[in-house]
């Protein structure tokens, strides 16, 4: 055997009558297919339950796998002290696939920090599973900062190890669709929420998973969600096998969004690689971005891939354009790889003698010493979608009013203390935004004065 099935659920804690204490009605359907959920993982009768929550323990390059003989919790955060939960792990399917994701090189295991104690994602939909069935072992995991071809191979491996114990598995994602749907939400109002939750109900009722991957990044932060990465390591399980799939209830009166939905497996379905179209498809999309680079930004992979095959710094070509020889001004390298940002590092100032040997500098650092990010490696070179920003225009301002977060940079300082923001980040919109963001990343207090600059960039 292998997956059997596998639901999306959200997580809100008002649907437990002793938490909601009334609230529970106010999202009926969301309630009544959480029950439905129930029955039916009931009736398949798993041997194993995969829970991928988004609240589980998260890092930015590495999926945490629960370790351990039990899972314990309990929902005493909500004053409901007597609902508690005990679930032993499948230790067996835990061993064998942080073995499988080791091989597969997936940056997945038991080695990061391990909290025994359940994560709410985890406890609501386990609170209307464990009413109905009982007789399964737990595997839980987290989603983390990867990209979204990660997760989706993360997947891939909860298949195959499915496969090789012969094992019923069910796996269940947890998450929630965006948190900004009305002005009472997390996060208050954004028209964006909707048009994602409009987006993701489509494909929950289309099966076409490879929609997971056309999502950019500024939508999805935008809109606040938690159920995106769950639900993309969901889809790899389903790799090459068609499903039933049904979207059972939608609700956001609440402010977010609650999806539940179940897709059931079929048969072997190879025309539903939806991991392998994607990375075929992103090949062809960067070798005809590679046919049209200028000098900038080829000189910026040449000197990635020169570091990154043979540890030396590039020797900088002829025929150079003369202002890349001749200006001197500061250059940030932004490195993406499968529509996730991989690295970006530079200076608002000048630090070489000139603009192309600041691009390759700037470049090997992006490529290997950004701390966010582990180091790029040869196999990730043809993934590589590379911006150079070149620095104009940089000046002293003294006052928020003459920022904005669209058209400037933005640096401050005070003492040793310094950060650097580039314009047009999608998760800020106000000069309030930039400067209390750029102050956070360099350690300055809120209330510090510090010296403010501005800088316009070139993109490349």
């Amino acid at each position: 055997m292998s997956i059997i099935a596998g639901f999306l659920l959200p997580h809100p804690a008002c649907a437990i009558p002793q938490v909601g204490k009334g609230d529970e009605d106010l999202i009926f359907k969301t309630v009544s297919s959480m029950k439905k959920v129930a029955n039916r993982i009931a009736e398949l009768k798993p041997d194993t339950i995969v829970m991928i929550s988004a609240h589980a323990e998260a890092y930015s390059d590495y999926f945490q796998i629960s370790d351990g003989d039990v899972a314990i919790g309990s929902l005493a955060k909500y004053d409901a002290y007597d609902i508690t939960f005990r679930n032993y792990y499948d230790r067996e399917f835990v061993k064998n696939l942080c073995n499988h994701c080791q091989v597969e090189g997936i940056s997945a295991g038991i080695d990061a920090e391990n909290h025994h104690y359940l994560d709410h994602g985890t406890m609501i939909p386990l609170y209307f599973i464990n009413q109905k069935y009982r007789a399964y072992n737990l595997v839980r995991m987290g989603v983390s900062g990867l990209p979204l071809i990660d997760h989706y191979k993360l997947g891939e491996a909860i298949k195959n190890v499915s496969n090789k114990l012969n094992r019923r598995v069910v796996v269940v994602a947890s998450g929630d669709l965006s948190h900004c749907l009305n002005g009472d939400a997390p996060y208050g109002f954004n028209p964006i929420g909707e048009k994602y939750d409009a987006r993701f109900n489509k494909l929950l009722t289309n099966g076409n998973f490879i929609d997971l991957f056309s999502f950019n990044e500024e939508l999805l932060e935008d809109s606040k969600q938690c159920c995106h990465r769950v639900m993309t390591v969901m889809a790899g399980t389903f790799d090459k096998t068609s499903v039933s799939p049904t979207l059972l209830s939608y609700e956001g009166q609440l402010g977010t969004g609650f999806s539940v939905a179940q897709f059931e497996t079929k048969e072997s379905d190879n025309s539903r690689a939806f991991g392998e179209i994607y990375l075929d498809k992103e090949l062809v999309s960067i070798a005809k971005k590679i046919e049209k680079e200028d000098k900038y930004v080829s000189l910026a992979r040449s000197a990635i891939e020169t570091f990154v095959k043979t540890g030396k710094k590039l020797k900088l070509p002829p025929n150079l354009p003369p202002e890349m020889l001749e200006w001197e001004k500061g250059v940030f390298i932004t490195i993406r790889e499968k529509n996730s940002l991989r690295g970006c590092l530079g200076s608002a100032k000048c630090m070489s003698k000139n603009v192309a040997t600041e691009i390759v500098t700037n470049a090997m650092k992006a490529a290997t010493e950004d701390p966010r990010f582990n180091p790029i490696s040869e196999g990730d070179l043809p993934y590589l979608n590379i911006c150079v920003s070149v620095v104009t225009g940089l000046m002293e301002v003294k006052s928020v009013t003459d920022l904005d977060p669209k058209c400037y940079g933005l640096v401050v300082e005070l003492g040793s203390k310094h950060a650097t923001l580039l314009p047009g980040l999608s998760t800020v919109h106000t000069a309030a935004e930039q400067l209390a963001l750029a102050k956070r990343k360099a350690g300055i207090m809120q209330d510090d004065k510090c010296r403010l600059y501005r800088f316009a960039v070139e993109n490349h």
